[in-house]
């Protein structure tokens, strides 16, 4: 049996489902080639298949939660915030991708976002009230030769998000990969600038004065260069007791305190 590559495993935890995003062709079912591929995790040893959902194109990553933001038509539903490089149409035409996972034989799009200087919608996550979600492109840094920069939407509504800020690191110029929101900061692995934290301001009234960065930690000490892969790929900050756990693709693992 052929095995099936995927980029992200993405756990529905409180409805017991895992979809698996980023897909190539290969394993049982090459039909769920780069979408939604489908599994009922409800019982562990057991895990069923359910669908394949793949009209929305290439779906690279995701969190998927049971929405309790201010949006009533989706209040206690199964909501997924993917990055979604094709949720218009085709590639190069995509951005934050809101997707209905109610019923998993009919996944529904609500909505699909662009900004500019859009380049690999790439992954995100979203704070504790689900009203923002914090979002990065993977290739806008190299395509566009910009500093480091992170998104903040407005997802009150989920039909219409609205782009808050596209927050540039003054700093940074590298390229930025996975990030998290844990107690109203962001951790977010930068390849070649490491572990980056970033404080959230809720009463900002300027785009730029929504994140100051707080702390890091550099992995790869050389040069710091837009266009490679190298340094912090992950950084998993909610073990508790102020751990924070960064993966990377040739360093090795680092534990932080």
């Amino acid at each position: 049996m052929r095995s099936m590559r995927m980029l992200s495993m993405v756990v529905s935890e409180e409805r017991g489902f895992v979809y698996a995003v980023g897909s190539h062709s290969g394993g049982r079912h090459p039909e769920c080639e780069g979408g939604f591929h489908v599994v009922d995790f409800k019982d562990p040893i057991k895990p069923k298949f359910v669908s394949c959902q793949t009209k929305f194109g290439y779906i690279h990553d995701c969190e998927c939660v049971v929405y309790r933001g201010q949006d009533p038509n989706y209040y206690g539903k199964e909501v997924c915030f993917c990055g979604a490089p094709a949720c218009k149409g085709q590639e190069g035409e995509g951005g934050l991708g809101i997707f209905d996972m109610e019923n998993k034989q009919d996944i529904k799009m609500i909505s699909c976002t662009g900004y500019n200087q859009s380049s690999f919608p790439h992954q995100g996550w979203l704070d504790d009230l689900h009203s923002l979600f914090f979002f990065s492109d993977e290739g806008d840094e190299g395509s566009y030769k910009i500093h480091t920069t992170t998104m903040i939407f407005d997802v009150s509504d989920l039909a219409n998000p609205k782009l808050v800020t596209q927050w540039a690191n003054p700093i940074t110029t590298s390229i930025d990969h996975n990030l998290f929101y844990y107690r109203e900061m962001l951790f977010e692995s930068n390849y070649e600038s490491g572990l980056r934290v970033l404080k959230l301001n809720r009463n900002a009234t300027k785009p730029q004065d929504w994140l100051q960065e707080v702390a890091f930690f550099d992995i790869f000490p050389p040069v710091t260069t837009v266009t490679t892969f190298n340094g912090s790929w992950g950084a998993w900050p909610f073990f508790g007791g102020g751990k924070v756990v960064i993966t990377t693709e040739r360093e090795g693992m680092f534990i932080l305190q």
